[in-house]
């Protein structure tokens, strides 16, 4: 607070009998402060030690339902956001009354994300013979994609969690969807069985796997490049670029990654075989992989 009240005091025009008045400097009647020098030099100071606002962590980001999903208890927006908790990232809508003021004074307060997003696309198809959201076809839009086809088919969203009640009015007509839906059923997250636990596997074997699935991605045309990979995932851009240099192993040894002995490879971390990486024979790849495997001094 200090720091800021003397950086905005030292840029005051009146320093140096000036005022400033619409972005223009008009000369005061007032004695100056500080010489037209010095105060010339404490600009530049300033402009050189202005920190930049770093992009954050949890940088706010759209949800598909984003500007189209309401309260209809409190007339309000539901806003996206998402939460962490040991590793993992919860999505949710919440009511901008619960935000602005106190969650008691809104009875749905929050829903999960995932769930009502579902819930939506499901009535959707249903109601509308719209081709983007076919299953396949959908999949295939990136999120930005996925947020444009969703605003040009439906003006609001609103739900009643006092009735577990769902309205839908699409753009084309001004007919209003009803459905049911408890408040309940939006409030616990999905829940996937009979699929494998991949916080359970090897840190390199899920590296690996996630670029695949980031060069997918990029193929699909469902992102546009690393960069904005980087700012959904929330991570840098550099570290993404590790990531995927995985994919010039060579398919030997990216199989055994996948398919290997789970205790052997998770012995083995991503700093430990990116020298492989950018080796361009696959037999010096495949040479320098045994001699990994059969090391008991692997750094994780």
């Amino acid at each position: 607070m200090i720091q800021r009240n003397i950086e905005r005091i030292l840029g005051d025009h009146r320093l140096v009998c000036g005022v400033s008045y619409e972005g223009k400097v008009y000369p005061g009647e007032h004695e100056a402060f500080l010489s037209e020098e010095v105060y010339n030099q404490a600009q530049v100071l300033l402009k050189l030690n202005k920190r930049e606002r770093g992009v954050s962590k949890n940088k706010k980001f759209d949800g598909i339902l984003s500007r189209l999903f309401r309260c209809a208890c409190c007339h309000a927006s539901m806003c996206h956001g998402y939460a962490k908790k040991k590793n993992n990232a919860y999505r949710y809508y919440t009511c901008l009354t619960a935000l602005k003021r106190n969650r008691k004074d809104c009875p749905i307060k929050s829903v999960s994300a995932s769930v009502i997003e579902n819930k939506c696309l499901d009535i959707l198809r249903y109601i509308s013979s719209d081709e983007r959201l076919e299953k396949e076809r959908w999949k295939a839009l990136n999120l930005e994609e996925q947020i444009t086809a969703l605003r040009s088919l439906v003006r609001q969203i609103n739900y009643d969690g006092q009735k577990g009640k769902l309205y839908i009015e699409l753009t084309h007509d001004s007919h209003k969807h009803e459905f049911d839906l408890p408040l309940a059923a939006l409030k616990s997250r999905l829940r996937t069985t009979g699929e494998p636990n991949l916080e359970q596997e090897p840190p390199i074997r899920r590296q690996l796997l996630l670029a695949h699935q980031i060069q997918q991605m990029l193929d699909k045309g469902q992102a546009k490049d690393l960069n904005q990979l980087a700012g959904w995932l929330g991570v840098s851009k550099t570290r993404l670029d590790q990531i995927t240099n995985l994919l010039y192993l060579c398919p030997k040894i990216q199989e055994e990654i996948i398919n290997g002995d789970r205790l052997q490879i998770e012995r083995i971390g991503e700093r430990t075989i990116r020298p492989l990486s950018v080796e361009i024979d696959w037999q010096q790849q495949i040479s320098a992989w045994k001699k990994l495997l059969s090391s008991e001094t692997l750094s994780a």
